[in-house]
């Protein structure tokens, strides 16, 4: 099983955001509606966070690319049509399926290493 990690930057971002929200809950005092609305987004942000470090973005197992995320997307490798790039992202076309992958949030050697993996396939690119 092949893992396409996300940058580290991408990973702290999500986690500053959850405890940024946590700071909110406790230092704005004006209404309870507000701290519990405040734990909400930070516990979201948290478990997103958690979730994101342990199954990466894309792990390739078997010949299938699967994008985790809050929806995931798979898609058989040999059957991807298209790879389009388009301003930093890949648009991968399948036979029914389109998934798009944001390469900013990826570490540059997985991306590399996504790169080496999709050019072993007989894969149009646009």
């Amino acid at each position: 099983m092949k893992r396409i990690k996300y940058k580290n930057k991408f990973l702290n971002t999500q986690l500053f955001l959850g405890f940024m929200w946590i700071a909110i809950a406790f230092l704005i005092d004006y209404n309870s509606k507000i701290d519990y609305i405040s734990l909400l987004i930070s516990l979201m942000y948290l478990g997103n966070y958690s979730y994101l470090r342990i199954n990466q973005y894309i792990t390739i197992n078997n010949n299938i690319l699967t994008v985790n995320g809050f929806r995931k997307k798979t898609i058989k490798l040999n059957e991807i049509k298209q790879i389009k790039k388009f301003a930093g992202d890949y648009i991968i076309y399948g036979n029914k399926e389109k998934i798009t992958i944001d390469t900013e949030v990826i570490e540059r050697v997985s991306l590399k290493c996504l790169q080496r993996e999709l050019e072993n396939y007989p894969i149009n690119w646009v």
